[in-house]
This record gives structure tokens, sequence and C-alpha cells, in this order.
């Protein structure tokens, strides 16, 4: 799933939400397994347990501060019944610059 874009600089919160046939579970800790850099090397200090948003909330995120600019890939697991279930996420990091152009720029005039 895509989390959007982000500025070089920004702290990302990678979320997941753990639920078993639509039920918020919340006993349950996923795992940030992997965070795989734009230059496809992994993220050193991994893997981590998630953050709860709250005690009773089903909802867990990691933050996160990239370093390039580029696409990553995180990689969620959790562990239920013996079994390990992954969630995908990426999101875009850009540089903060904002790119203006000196051609055809619209302006008002007064007629």
């Amino acid at each position: 799933m895509a989390m959007g874009s982000y500025f070089l600089g920004s702290i990302v919160k990678i979320p997941v939400n753990i639920t078993i046939d639509g039920i918020p579970i919340s006993t349950i800790i996923p795992v940030l397994e992997k965070i795989i850099l734009p230059s496809g090397v992994s993220e050193s200090g991994l893997p981590r347990p998630m953050t709860q948003t709250h005690p009773s909330s089903s909802i867990f995120y990691y933050s996160y501060e990239p370093k390039i600019i580029g696409d990553y890939i995180a990689i969620i697991s959790t562990t239920y019944g013996g079994k390990t279930y992954n969630t995908i996420e990426n999101f875009t990091v850009n540089n903060n610059v904002i790119k203006i152009a000196t051609k055809n720029i619209p302006r008002a005039v007064a007629s």
C-alpha cells in the first residue's frame, strides 16, 4: 500500500492495523522486519517491534527518519497461530525544495 510522499528530514510514521476476520486485535505486536532503501540495501537496526497508538488499539506504527531521497519499502510481520503474515508498505522521500516554472506562469491582469 502506498503511504505517499514525504520531504527529506520528515519523520515518517509507518502504520499497520492488526485485525483477524475484521476484528481489531490489540494483543499481537507487529514487527518492522526490514526497510529497503532506495539503493536496494536494507536499513540497519531492524527488526524492531512497532509502537501501539493506544493500549486498547489495534493500530501500530514505527517512526522512521529517512536519510536519502528516493523510494522506500517497509516489510512488517505479524505472527498469529504459529503462522507469520507479512504486510508491505512503500513511500517516497523528496527534496523539500519546491520547483517553480519560470515560463508561462499564470497571473491576473487588471483590464
